[in-house]
């Protein structure tokens, strides 16, 4: 998901994940800027060789990225992440 500095924001209803990665494999995202409106900003799950880049996330309720179960050969690099309600980056599983 290539971004270029669409603004992803939620509406009334507030959503659990702006962007869900579940068993991806040579994925990316770059370029989206998360702003209010879910709990979390970009929320990865069981996946492998992925990419997160250049992305803003702020004003989430919770994490900004977050990055549960199974994970290996990733990169996150240069993302803003500020004004989240708890933290910026959460890592828990088997990562690698």
């Amino acid at each position: 998901l290539q971004g270029n500095g669409v603004l992803l924001l939620g509406g009334a209803e507030v959503l659990d994940n702006a962007i869900v990665l579940d068993r991806a494999e040579n994925a990316a995202v770059t370029g989206m800027v998360i702003t209010e409106g879910c709990r979390y900003g970009i929320y990865v799950k069981n996946s492998d060789l992925y990419y997160l880049a250049d992305n803003d996330i702020s004003g989430t309720e919770y994490k900004g990225i977050t990055i549960m179960g199974d994970n290996s050969r990733f990169a996150i690099v240069n993302n803003e992440i500020h004004g989240n309600g708890n933290g910026a980056v959460f890592l828990n599983g088997d990562i690698s």
